[in-house]
């Protein structure tokens, strides 16, 4: 992907996924409600009390869905603007550091600059350590965009060598017309 643009895109896609996908399991565990902490952004539209709402509707689970999204490559944009460099990969503790550091900023741009309203409003919902484990995935949806782009050098991608086992080797061997030996 060339250009900054869609690698925010891309970027910020799957660091909003993976923090999705943690404030549901943390949802799940802290208030008994999946849909509770993505309903959390709507509060921008719906007011503070759409912040509170634990079950899942269009109204407040897609529509905070769809404002984490845009906050998270809101985020990317920056991150990809200031510290991917696409020519030079990077080491992975210095992907990690500037991740960290962004995320750091977001964290403190929601709830320390931000008035009560538009801060992200799954604190309804989440204890301060699932907090910081949305962010923290946050922060891992963004190093693993950069390593799956090959903007990380001292990680290599993994090539499987391993041999074809079980159902596996039998499917290989019927696919191939007889039962020839596995390379």
């Amino acid at each position: 992907m060339s250009g900054w643009f869609p690698r925010a895109l891309a970027t910020g896609s799957l660091a909003s996924m993976l923090s999705a996908l943690v404030m549901a399991m943390r949802g799940a565990s802290d208030d008994k409600s999946i849909a509770g902490p993505l309903n959390g952004p709507s509060q921008w539209i719906w007011g503070r009390r759409a912040a509170r709402t634990r079950r899942a509707s269009v109204r407040h689970t897609v529509l905070g869905y769809a404002i984490h999204h845009a906050s998270a490559t809101f985020w990317a944009l920056i991150y990809e603007t200031f510290a991917a460099t696409p020519s030079k990969p990077k080491r992975l503790r210095h992907a990690m550091s500037d991740a960290v550091a962004l995320t750091t900023a977001a964290f403190v741009v929601d709830y320390g600059l931000t008035p009560k309203r538009l801060q992200p409003g799954f604190e309804n919902h989440l204890q301060p350590a699932s907090i910081a484990a949305v962010y923290a995935s946050f922060a891992a949806g963004l190093v693993l965009a950069t390593w799956m782009r090959g903007g990380i050098s001292d990680v290599r991608r993994c090539r499987s060598r391993t041999r074809y086992t079980g159902v596996a080797a039998r499917l290989r061997r019927t696919s191939r017309g007889g039962r020839k030996r596995d390379p």
